[in-house]
Protein backbone atom coordinates (compact mmCIF):
# COMPACT_ATOMS: atom_id res chain seq x y z
CA UNK A 1 0.00 0.00 0.00
CA UNK A 2 2.55 2.48 0.85
CA UNK A 3 4.02 1.21 -2.44
CA UNK A 4 1.71 2.61 -4.03
CA UNK A 5 0.99 5.98 -2.28
CA UNK A 6 4.19 6.93 -3.31
CA UNK A 7 3.71 5.86 -6.90
CA UNK A 8 0.74 7.63 -7.24
CA UNK A 9 2.76 10.67 -5.26
CA UNK A 10 5.68 10.17 -8.09
CA UNK A 11 3.33 10.36 -10.75
CA UNK A 12 1.17 13.51 -9.52
CA UNK A 13 4.30 15.42 -9.42
CA UNK A 14 5.76 14.54 -12.45
CA UNK A 15 2.59 15.55 -14.03
CA UNK A 16 3.01 18.99 -12.07
CA UNK A 17 6.33 19.19 -13.72
CA UNK A 18 5.23 18.40 -17.35
CA UNK A 19 1.90 20.82 -16.48
CA UNK A 20 4.10 23.78 -15.90
CA UNK A 21 6.87 22.98 -18.36
CA UNK A 22 4.11 22.49 -20.99
CA UNK A 23 2.62 26.24 -19.57
CA UNK A 24 6.49 27.58 -19.93
CA UNK A 25 6.37 26.47 -23.47
CA UNK A 26 3.22 27.63 -24.92
CA UNK A 27 3.54 30.91 -23.38
CA UNK A 28 7.07 31.38 -24.25
CA UNK A 29 8.99 35.01 -23.39
CA UNK A 30 5.72 36.41 -22.02
CA UNK A 31 5.29 34.65 -18.88
CA UNK A 32 8.54 31.93 -18.89
CA UNK A 33 10.61 31.80 -15.98
CA UNK A 34 13.48 34.47 -16.23
CA UNK A 35 17.13 32.47 -15.87
CA UNK A 36 19.97 34.05 -17.19
CA UNK A 37 21.93 31.52 -19.50
CA UNK A 38 25.43 30.71 -17.52
CA UNK A 39 27.23 30.86 -21.09
CA UNK A 40 26.16 34.94 -21.93
CA UNK A 41 28.08 36.04 -24.37
CA UNK A 42 30.17 39.32 -24.30
CA UNK A 43 30.40 42.05 -26.41
CA UNK A 44 34.51 40.99 -26.52
CA UNK A 45 33.15 37.23 -27.10
CA UNK A 46 30.57 38.07 -29.93
CA UNK A 47 32.67 39.87 -31.76
CA UNK A 48 35.85 37.74 -31.64
CA UNK A 49 33.72 34.91 -32.68
CA UNK A 50 32.70 36.84 -35.75
CA UNK A 51 36.04 37.72 -36.78
CA UNK A 52 36.47 34.45 -36.51
CA UNK A 53 34.14 32.96 -38.53
CA UNK A 54 35.49 35.88 -41.01
CA UNK A 55 38.84 34.11 -41.05
CA UNK A 56 37.28 30.90 -42.56
CA UNK A 57 37.99 29.64 -46.33
CA UNK A 58 36.53 31.88 -49.00
CA UNK A 59 33.88 30.34 -51.56
CA UNK A 60 33.77 27.06 -49.45
CA UNK A 61 29.99 25.42 -50.01
CA UNK A 62 28.89 25.36 -46.00
CA UNK A 63 28.26 22.03 -44.48
CA UNK A 64 25.97 21.45 -41.40
CA UNK A 65 28.39 22.38 -38.78
CA UNK A 66 29.28 25.34 -40.59
CA UNK A 67 25.67 26.93 -40.60
CA UNK A 68 25.23 25.56 -36.80
CA UNK A 69 28.38 27.54 -35.68
CA UNK A 70 26.56 31.02 -37.92
CA UNK A 71 23.06 30.18 -36.54
CA UNK A 72 24.55 29.78 -32.75
CA UNK A 73 26.47 32.77 -32.85
CA UNK A 74 23.04 34.32 -34.04
CA UNK A 75 21.08 32.86 -31.20
CA UNK A 76 23.81 33.82 -28.83
CA UNK A 77 24.01 37.36 -29.69
CA UNK A 78 19.67 37.41 -29.09
CA UNK A 79 20.53 36.28 -26.06
CA UNK A 80 22.79 38.73 -24.95
CA UNK A 81 20.17 41.54 -25.73
CA UNK A 82 17.06 39.80 -24.06
CA UNK A 83 19.35 38.81 -21.03
CA UNK A 84 21.18 42.05 -20.74
CA UNK A 85 20.31 43.25 -16.92
CA UNK A 86 22.70 46.37 -16.86
CA UNK A 87 20.54 49.74 -14.67
CA UNK A 88 20.96 53.25 -15.92
CA UNK A 89 23.65 54.44 -13.33
CA UNK A 90 24.04 57.90 -14.58
CA UNK A 91 20.62 60.11 -13.71
CA UNK A 92 21.45 62.99 -13.14
CA UNK A 93 17.46 64.24 -12.08
CA UNK A 94 14.61 62.98 -10.51
CA UNK A 95 13.76 59.01 -11.19
CA UNK A 96 10.14 58.20 -11.49
CA UNK A 97 8.97 54.52 -11.26
CA UNK A 98 5.98 53.06 -13.43
CA UNK A 99 4.58 49.28 -11.95
CA UNK A 100 1.32 47.11 -12.54
CA UNK A 101 1.05 47.38 -9.26
CA UNK A 102 1.42 51.36 -9.06
CA UNK A 103 -1.16 54.13 -8.93
CA UNK A 104 -1.32 57.00 -10.89
CA UNK A 105 -2.56 58.80 -7.73
CA UNK A 106 1.24 58.43 -6.15
CA UNK A 107 3.95 60.84 -6.86
CA UNK A 108 6.25 58.08 -8.79
CA UNK A 109 9.23 58.45 -6.76
CA UNK A 110 9.78 55.39 -5.47
CA UNK A 111 9.32 52.11 -6.26
CA UNK A 112 6.56 51.77 -3.36
CA UNK A 113 4.59 54.51 -4.76
CA UNK A 114 4.84 54.18 -8.27
CA UNK A 115 2.89 55.16 -11.22
CA UNK A 116 1.01 52.49 -12.93
CA UNK A 117 0.38 53.50 -16.65
CA UNK A 118 1.54 55.06 -19.54
CA UNK A 119 -1.33 57.84 -19.74
CA UNK A 120 0.19 59.53 -17.01
CA UNK A 121 3.36 59.57 -18.40
CA UNK A 122 1.90 61.69 -21.13
CA UNK A 123 -0.15 63.93 -18.62
CA UNK A 124 2.79 64.55 -16.62
CA UNK A 125 3.99 68.13 -17.43
CA UNK A 126 6.93 68.60 -14.82
CA UNK A 127 9.56 66.33 -16.91
CA UNK A 128 13.15 67.94 -16.77
CA UNK A 129 16.19 67.38 -18.96
CA UNK A 130 17.99 64.46 -16.70
CA UNK A 131 15.07 62.55 -15.37
CA UNK A 132 14.54 59.12 -15.77
CA UNK A 133 11.07 57.02 -16.33
CA UNK A 134 12.04 53.00 -14.93
CA UNK A 135 9.76 50.72 -15.92
CA UNK A 136 9.09 47.77 -13.62
CA UNK A 137 10.99 44.32 -15.13
CA UNK A 138 8.34 41.54 -15.97
CA UNK A 139 5.28 44.23 -16.00
CA UNK A 140 3.07 45.05 -19.69
CA UNK A 141 2.30 48.31 -20.05
CA UNK A 142 -0.53 49.04 -23.14
CA UNK A 143 -0.59 52.58 -24.59
CA UNK A 144 2.37 55.06 -26.43
CA UNK A 145 4.15 57.56 -24.53
CA UNK A 146 5.60 61.09 -25.92
CA UNK A 147 9.42 60.72 -25.06
CA UNK A 148 10.41 64.22 -23.26
CA UNK A 149 14.07 65.73 -24.72
CA UNK A 150 16.93 64.94 -21.94
CA UNK A 151 14.85 61.88 -20.28
CA UNK A 152 15.90 58.25 -20.40
CA UNK A 153 13.38 55.49 -20.13
CA UNK A 154 14.71 52.25 -19.12
CA UNK A 155 13.81 49.69 -16.45
CA UNK A 156 14.42 48.55 -13.13
CA UNK A 157 13.81 45.48 -10.77
CA UNK A 158 14.26 41.59 -11.58
CA UNK A 159 13.25 39.64 -14.25
CA UNK A 160 12.21 40.04 -17.88
CA UNK A 161 12.32 43.42 -19.57
CA UNK A 162 9.26 45.69 -19.36
CA UNK A 163 7.03 45.07 -22.24
CA UNK A 164 5.35 48.08 -23.78
CA UNK A 165 2.75 46.95 -26.61
CA UNK A 166 0.86 49.99 -28.89
CA UNK A 167 -2.12 47.23 -29.08
CA UNK A 168 -5.21 46.08 -27.46
CA UNK A 169 -5.85 42.61 -26.42
CA UNK A 170 -8.21 40.98 -28.87
CA UNK A 171 -9.30 38.56 -26.05
CA UNK A 172 -11.01 40.69 -23.91
CA UNK A 173 -11.38 44.43 -26.02
CA UNK A 174 -14.71 43.24 -27.23
CA UNK A 175 -17.01 40.73 -28.35
CA UNK A 176 -16.08 38.48 -31.55
CA UNK A 177 -19.33 37.38 -33.64
CA UNK A 178 -20.48 36.01 -36.54
CA UNK A 179 -20.94 37.70 -39.47
CA UNK A 180 -23.05 36.66 -42.43
CA UNK A 181 -20.10 35.86 -44.54
CA UNK A 182 -19.22 32.23 -43.54
CA UNK A 183 -15.85 32.20 -41.58
CA UNK A 184 -15.94 35.65 -40.89
CA UNK A 185 -15.99 37.32 -37.41
CA UNK A 186 -16.30 40.86 -36.51
CA UNK A 187 -14.94 42.47 -33.45
CA UNK A 188 -17.95 44.46 -32.47
CA UNK A 189 -15.85 47.08 -30.90
CA UNK A 190 -14.76 49.68 -32.31
CA UNK A 191 -11.31 50.53 -32.37
CA UNK A 192 -10.98 53.73 -33.12
CA UNK A 193 -7.64 54.53 -34.65
CA UNK A 194 -5.98 55.43 -37.97
CA UNK A 195 -5.45 51.93 -38.67
CA UNK A 196 -4.57 48.39 -37.73
CA UNK A 197 -1.36 47.34 -38.81
CA UNK A 198 -1.48 43.76 -37.93
CA UNK A 199 -3.07 40.87 -36.00
CA UNK A 200 -0.56 38.53 -34.52
CA UNK A 201 -1.60 35.06 -32.03
CA UNK A 202 1.60 35.45 -30.17
CA UNK A 203 4.71 37.53 -29.65
CA UNK A 204 7.94 36.31 -30.85
CA UNK A 205 9.19 35.97 -34.37
CA UNK A 206 7.80 32.89 -35.41
CA UNK A 207 3.97 33.84 -33.62
CA UNK A 208 0.75 32.78 -36.43
CA UNK A 209 -0.78 36.46 -37.21
CA UNK A 210 -3.34 37.11 -40.00
CA UNK A 211 -2.32 38.68 -43.52
CA UNK A 212 -4.33 41.90 -44.25
CA UNK A 213 -6.75 42.62 -46.81
CA UNK A 214 -8.41 46.39 -47.86
CA UNK A 215 -11.35 45.01 -48.40
CA UNK A 216 -14.05 42.27 -46.45
CA UNK A 217 -15.09 40.46 -50.04
CA UNK A 218 -11.07 39.78 -50.52
CA UNK A 219 -11.76 37.98 -46.89
CA UNK A 220 -11.04 34.11 -48.20
CA UNK A 221 -9.05 32.39 -46.57
CA UNK A 222 -7.70 31.28 -42.96
CA UNK A 223 -6.40 34.13 -41.36
CA UNK A 224 -6.75 36.93 -43.70
CA UNK A 225 -7.94 40.35 -41.72
CA UNK A 226 -9.63 43.74 -42.65
CA UNK A 227 -10.11 46.83 -41.03
CA UNK A 228 -12.62 49.12 -41.84
CA UNK A 229 -10.90 52.18 -40.39
CA UNK A 230 -9.29 54.92 -42.66
CA UNK A 231 -8.29 52.48 -45.71
CA UNK A 232 -11.67 50.85 -45.75
CA UNK A 233 -12.87 49.94 -49.48
CA UNK A 234 -16.00 48.62 -49.14
CA UNK A 235 -18.63 51.09 -48.50
CA UNK A 236 -19.11 52.63 -45.70
CA UNK A 237 -16.37 52.87 -42.32
CA UNK A 238 -17.57 51.28 -39.20
CA UNK A 239 -14.22 51.12 -37.95
CA UNK A 240 -14.32 47.85 -37.12
CA UNK A 241 -12.15 44.87 -37.22
CA UNK A 242 -12.92 41.52 -39.46
CA UNK A 243 -11.33 38.17 -39.41
CA UNK A 244 -11.50 35.06 -41.56
CA UNK A 245 -11.11 32.11 -38.80
CA UNK A 246 -12.17 28.87 -40.40
CA UNK A 247 -11.46 27.17 -37.20
CA UNK A 248 -14.62 29.04 -35.05
CA UNK A 249 -14.50 32.08 -32.94
CA UNK A 250 -11.16 33.34 -32.69
CA UNK A 251 -11.41 33.63 -28.55
CA UNK A 252 -11.84 30.15 -28.63
CA UNK A 253 -9.21 29.43 -30.58
CA UNK A 254 -6.05 31.42 -29.87
CA UNK A 255 -5.11 32.07 -26.30
CA UNK A 256 -3.97 35.41 -27.37
CA UNK A 257 -4.86 37.46 -29.93
CA UNK A 258 -2.58 40.96 -30.01
CA UNK A 259 -4.24 44.05 -32.58
CA UNK A 260 -1.56 46.01 -33.14
CA UNK A 261 -2.53 49.97 -33.65
CA UNK A 262 -0.94 52.68 -35.82
CA UNK A 263 1.16 54.52 -33.59
CA UNK A 264 4.86 54.77 -32.77
CA UNK A 265 5.66 53.58 -29.24
CA UNK A 266 7.61 56.49 -28.40
CA UNK A 267 6.23 59.75 -30.18
CA UNK A 268 8.48 62.76 -30.25
CA UNK A 269 8.61 66.06 -31.54
CA UNK A 270 10.32 67.61 -34.13
CA UNK A 271 13.96 67.55 -33.68
CA UNK A 272 14.17 66.26 -29.82
CA UNK A 273 17.36 65.57 -28.59
CA UNK A 274 19.03 63.52 -25.35
CA UNK A 275 16.90 60.97 -25.50
CA UNK A 276 18.13 57.57 -24.39
CA UNK A 277 15.87 54.15 -24.70
CA UNK A 278 17.37 50.94 -22.86
CA UNK A 279 16.23 47.32 -21.68
CA UNK A 280 13.06 47.48 -23.01
CA UNK A 281 10.79 45.26 -25.09
CA UNK A 282 8.82 47.11 -27.50
CA UNK A 283 6.44 45.24 -29.30
CA UNK A 284 3.22 45.93 -31.77
CA UNK A 285 2.85 49.47 -33.51
CA UNK A 286 3.96 51.47 -35.81
CA UNK A 287 7.78 51.73 -34.96
CA UNK A 288 9.79 52.57 -31.97
CA UNK A 289 9.91 55.70 -32.77
CA UNK A 290 10.17 57.64 -36.51
CA UNK A 291 10.11 61.46 -36.32
CA UNK A 292 11.82 64.63 -38.06
CA UNK A 293 15.36 65.48 -36.96
CA UNK A 294 16.92 64.85 -33.33
CA UNK A 295 19.87 64.55 -31.82
CA UNK A 296 21.84 62.05 -29.48
CA UNK A 297 18.63 59.71 -29.39
CA UNK A 298 20.02 56.12 -28.24
CA UNK A 299 18.78 53.08 -27.72
CA UNK A 300 20.59 50.16 -26.10
CA UNK A 301 19.71 46.38 -26.00
CA UNK A 302 15.58 46.91 -26.67
CA UNK A 303 13.99 44.23 -28.47
CA UNK A 304 11.46 45.10 -31.28
CA UNK A 305 9.04 42.62 -32.88
CA UNK A 306 5.72 43.13 -35.01
CA UNK A 307 5.86 46.59 -36.43
CA UNK A 308 4.79 48.80 -39.12
CA UNK A 309 1.63 47.51 -41.82
CA UNK A 310 -0.65 50.32 -41.57
CA UNK A 311 -2.31 51.62 -44.68
CA UNK A 312 -2.79 55.43 -45.50
CA UNK A 313 -5.64 56.31 -46.69
CA UNK A 314 -4.95 55.61 -50.75
CA UNK A 315 -4.55 51.97 -49.74
CA UNK A 316 -0.45 52.10 -49.19
CA UNK A 317 0.73 50.22 -46.55
CA UNK A 318 3.58 52.05 -44.07
CA UNK A 319 6.69 50.53 -42.91
CA UNK A 320 7.70 50.32 -39.35
CA UNK A 321 11.30 50.67 -38.26
CA UNK A 322 13.06 53.70 -36.18
CA UNK A 323 14.43 56.27 -37.41
CA UNK A 324 14.35 59.69 -38.99
CA UNK A 325 12.60 61.88 -41.40
CA UNK A 326 14.46 65.10 -43.89
CA UNK A 327 18.20 64.92 -41.21
CA UNK A 328 19.21 63.77 -37.70
CA UNK A 329 22.51 63.91 -35.84
CA UNK A 330 23.95 60.90 -34.07
CA UNK A 331 21.06 58.19 -33.96
CA UNK A 332 22.28 54.98 -32.54
CA UNK A 333 21.27 51.78 -32.05
CA UNK A 334 23.55 49.09 -29.74
CA UNK A 335 22.52 45.77 -28.82
CA UNK A 336 18.70 45.51 -30.27
CA UNK A 337 16.73 42.86 -31.83
CA UNK A 338 14.36 43.75 -34.39
CA UNK A 339 12.14 41.20 -36.01
CA UNK A 340 9.21 41.40 -38.04
CA UNK A 341 9.40 44.63 -39.06
CA UNK A 342 7.59 45.42 -41.74
CA UNK A 343 9.46 47.54 -44.37
CA UNK A 344 12.61 49.06 -42.81
CA UNK A 345 14.37 47.62 -39.62
CA UNK A 346 16.56 50.92 -39.09
CA UNK A 347 16.09 54.22 -41.49
CA UNK A 348 16.98 57.76 -42.25
CA UNK A 349 15.28 59.14 -45.07
CA UNK A 350 14.14 61.52 -47.06
CA UNK A 351 10.86 63.10 -46.97
CA UNK A 352 9.37 63.63 -50.61
CA UNK A 353 7.31 66.68 -49.59
CA UNK A 354 9.92 68.61 -48.18
CA UNK A 355 12.54 70.79 -50.31
CA UNK A 356 14.96 71.32 -47.06
CA UNK A 357 18.27 70.00 -47.51
CA UNK A 358 18.60 66.90 -45.90
CA UNK A 359 22.04 66.34 -43.94
CA UNK A 360 21.51 62.60 -41.93
CA UNK A 361 25.03 62.44 -39.69
CA UNK A 362 26.23 59.84 -37.30
CA UNK A 363 23.38 57.28 -37.78
CA UNK A 364 24.84 54.41 -36.29
CA UNK A 365 23.92 50.75 -35.72
CA UNK A 366 26.13 48.17 -33.61
CA UNK A 367 25.92 44.67 -32.64
CA UNK A 368 22.30 44.39 -33.55
CA UNK A 369 19.93 41.51 -34.39
CA UNK A 370 17.61 41.76 -36.70
CA UNK A 371 15.12 39.05 -38.19
CA UNK A 372 12.46 38.92 -40.73
CA UNK A 373 12.87 42.35 -41.83
CA UNK A 374 11.61 44.01 -45.39
CA UNK A 375 15.33 45.78 -45.44
CA UNK A 376 17.52 46.19 -42.21
CA UNK A 377 19.47 49.09 -42.85
CA UNK A 378 16.98 51.14 -45.26
CA UNK A 379 18.38 54.52 -46.22
CA UNK A 380 17.45 57.29 -49.19
CA UNK A 381 18.01 60.96 -49.88
CA UNK A 382 16.32 63.38 -52.37
CA UNK A 383 15.96 62.92 -55.78
CA UNK A 384 18.43 66.49 -56.29
CA UNK A 385 22.20 65.36 -55.52
CA UNK A 386 24.24 67.93 -53.68
CA UNK A 387 26.57 68.09 -50.96
CA UNK A 388 23.93 69.66 -48.97
CA UNK A 389 21.96 66.33 -49.10
CA UNK A 390 24.03 63.73 -47.58
CA UNK A 391 24.65 60.98 -45.38
CA UNK A 392 27.57 61.61 -43.40
CA UNK A 393 29.39 58.82 -41.07
CA UNK A 394 26.87 56.80 -41.14
CA UNK A 395 28.20 53.39 -39.50
CA UNK A 396 26.68 49.70 -39.50
CA UNK A 397 29.11 47.09 -37.87
CA UNK A 398 28.97 44.00 -36.12
CA UNK A 399 25.64 42.89 -36.97
CA UNK A 400 23.81 40.11 -37.45
CA UNK A 401 21.00 39.65 -40.31
CA UNK A 402 19.27 36.78 -41.51
CA UNK A 403 15.86 35.76 -42.71
CA UNK A 404 15.84 38.99 -44.82
CA UNK A 405 12.27 38.91 -46.38
CA UNK A 406 10.88 36.20 -45.08
CA UNK A 407 8.58 38.46 -42.46
CA UNK A 408 5.10 39.36 -42.49
CA UNK A 409 5.68 42.11 -45.27
CA UNK A 410 4.20 41.92 -48.32
CA UNK A 411 8.23 43.02 -50.57
CA UNK A 412 9.89 39.96 -50.13
CA UNK A 413 11.04 40.03 -54.10
CA UNK A 414 12.80 43.34 -53.39
CA UNK A 415 14.15 42.91 -50.04
CA UNK A 416 17.19 43.55 -49.14
CA UNK A 417 19.48 43.66 -46.43
CA UNK A 418 21.26 47.44 -47.24
CA UNK A 419 18.40 48.63 -49.17
CA UNK A 420 18.85 52.81 -51.07
CA UNK A 421 16.64 52.77 -53.65
CA UNK A 422 17.53 54.40 -57.07
CA UNK A 423 18.27 57.18 -55.26
CA UNK A 424 21.08 59.91 -55.38
CA UNK A 425 22.68 58.62 -51.89
CA UNK A 426 25.65 61.20 -51.19
CA UNK A 427 27.60 59.06 -48.36
CA UNK A 428 30.96 60.87 -46.79
CA UNK A 429 32.60 59.21 -44.45
CA UNK A 430 30.17 56.10 -44.32
CA UNK A 431 31.17 52.26 -43.60
CA UNK A 432 29.67 48.94 -43.70
CA UNK A 433 31.77 46.83 -42.15
CA UNK A 434 31.96 43.10 -39.70
CA UNK A 435 28.33 42.08 -40.51
CA UNK A 436 26.87 38.87 -41.16
CA UNK A 437 24.20 38.70 -43.73
CA UNK A 438 22.86 35.38 -43.85
CA UNK A 439 20.92 34.10 -47.17
CA UNK A 440 18.45 37.05 -47.84
CA UNK A 441 15.39 36.15 -49.64
CA UNK A 442 16.31 38.54 -52.23
CA UNK A 443 18.65 41.11 -52.57
CA UNK A 444 21.61 40.96 -50.19
CA UNK A 445 22.97 44.61 -51.14
CA UNK A 446 20.67 47.24 -53.18
CA UNK A 447 23.58 50.36 -53.21
CA UNK A 448 23.58 53.75 -55.14
CA UNK A 449 25.58 56.54 -54.98
CA UNK A 450 25.84 59.86 -57.08
CA UNK A 451 28.60 62.45 -57.94
CA UNK A 452 27.11 65.92 -58.80
CA UNK A 453 28.91 67.09 -61.96
CA UNK A 454 28.23 69.98 -64.54
CA UNK A 455 26.56 67.87 -66.56
CA UNK A 456 24.79 66.37 -64.25
CA UNK A 457 24.45 63.58 -61.77
CA UNK A 458 27.09 60.76 -62.37
CA UNK A 459 27.18 57.11 -61.08
CA UNK A 460 29.94 56.85 -58.76
CA UNK A 461 31.60 54.18 -56.29
CA UNK A 462 32.94 57.29 -54.23
CA UNK A 463 30.01 58.42 -52.65
CA UNK A 464 28.50 54.76 -51.53
CA UNK A 465 29.38 53.88 -48.04
CA UNK A 466 32.87 51.54 -47.74
CA UNK A 467 32.40 48.32 -47.25
CA UNK A 468 35.20 45.91 -45.61
CA UNK A 469 34.85 42.38 -43.58
CA UNK A 470 31.72 41.48 -43.89
CA UNK A 471 30.21 38.29 -44.87
CA UNK A 472 27.81 36.68 -46.54
CA UNK A 473 25.72 33.54 -47.23
CA UNK A 474 23.76 32.52 -49.85
CA UNK A 475 23.24 30.13 -52.43
CA UNK A 476 25.49 30.08 -54.88
CA UNK A 477 24.76 32.22 -58.58
CA UNK A 478 21.27 33.58 -56.58
CA UNK A 479 20.20 36.96 -56.93
CA UNK A 480 23.10 38.90 -54.61
CA UNK A 481 23.43 42.35 -55.32
CA UNK A 482 22.63 45.80 -57.41
CA UNK A 483 25.82 47.94 -57.06
CA UNK A 484 24.70 51.75 -58.81
CA UNK A 485 22.09 49.89 -60.68
CA UNK A 486 24.32 46.82 -62.01
CA UNK A 487 22.98 43.32 -61.14
CA UNK A 488 25.62 40.98 -59.41
CA UNK A 489 25.18 37.27 -59.02
CA UNK A 490 26.60 35.37 -55.71
CA UNK A 491 30.04 33.75 -57.07
CA UNK A 492 33.14 34.35 -57.55
CA UNK A 493 32.95 36.78 -60.09
CA UNK A 494 31.06 39.38 -58.36
CA UNK A 495 33.64 38.83 -55.24
CA UNK A 496 36.61 40.23 -57.69
CA UNK A 497 34.02 43.17 -59.40
CA UNK A 498 33.48 44.74 -56.38
CA UNK A 499 36.55 44.08 -55.17
CA UNK A 500 38.19 45.87 -58.13
CA UNK A 501 35.42 48.34 -57.38
CA UNK A 502 36.40 49.12 -54.53
CA UNK A 503 32.95 48.07 -52.98
CA UNK A 504 34.19 45.77 -50.70
CA UNK A 505 37.41 44.22 -49.38
CA UNK A 506 38.22 41.56 -47.35
CA UNK A 507 34.40 40.08 -47.44
CA UNK A 508 33.92 36.22 -47.09
CA UNK A 509 31.76 34.23 -49.40
CA UNK A 510 29.82 31.15 -47.90
CA UNK A 511 27.59 29.44 -50.62
CA UNK A 512 24.83 27.39 -48.93
CA UNK A 513 22.38 24.99 -50.41
CA UNK A 514 19.45 26.42 -48.25
CA UNK A 515 17.60 29.02 -48.12
CA UNK A 516 17.00 29.95 -44.67
CA UNK A 517 18.39 29.12 -41.12
CA UNK A 518 15.43 27.06 -40.25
Amino acid sequence: MKNAVKFLSFLLCFAIILCCFAGCKKNGAENGEFVIPKDLMTEEGYRTALKDLLAGENFITADDAYLSKVNTLGDKLEEMIRYNTEDVSDIKGTTYYVSNEGDDKNDGKTPETAWATLEKLDKFAAFKEGDAVLFRRGDTFRGNIFARSGVTYAAYGEGHKPKLYASVDGKTYGEWKETDTKNVWVLEEKILTKDINCVVFGYDNDAPYAAKELSISKLNRNLEFCYQGQSAKDGKKDFKLYLYCDEGNPNDVYDIIEISLQEDMFEMASYAKDITIRNLEIIFGSSPYFFTGGKNIVMEYCVCGWMGGGTDANGVRLGGGAGAWLECDNLVYDHCYFYQQFDSGVTPQYDYEDKTPSIFKNFITTDCLFETTEYTLEYFNTQENTLENRFENMYFGYNFCREGGAGFGTKASQSAYIKSWGHENTCINSTIEYNVFDRATSYTLQINGFEQKATGNVLSYEFIPKMQNNIYLQIKNKKFAEINKVDYKFNEQAYNDLKSLGVETGALYVFTEKETKK
